[in-house]
């Protein structure tokens, strides 16, 4: 039997609540912080690769999209928490 397309239930409790057509859902924008933002570039980033397994691609994606934020954004979490645990400083 072929595999039956994802509706909108299926990404129901990824998005949230969905309105029908017409009703548009309202968006509350929230205020940055005067720091830099986690995930945002500047002059002293440097770029690099990141291989992971694809599984966790698809987990970062969903993580990022239910917590409003990047994948991004997410990973340079996850790294300052790793220096952290080891009692190394980033300032």
């Amino acid at each position: 039997m072929a595999k039956k397309k994802g509706s909108t239930d299926d990404f129901a409790s990824i998005l949230g609540d969905i309105k029908p057509e017409g009703q548009a859902m309202q968006h509350v924008i929230q205020d940055a912080s005067p720091a830099k933002e986690a995930g945002k570039v500047s002059g002293n980033d440097a770029q690099t690769t990141l291989y992971y397994p694809k599984a966790w691609k698809r987990r970062l994606k969903e993580q990022a999209l239910h917590e409003d934020t990047t994948v991004n954004a997410l990973v340079l979490e996850a790294v300052r928490l790793l220096f952290e645990k080891r009692g190394i400083r980033l300032d």
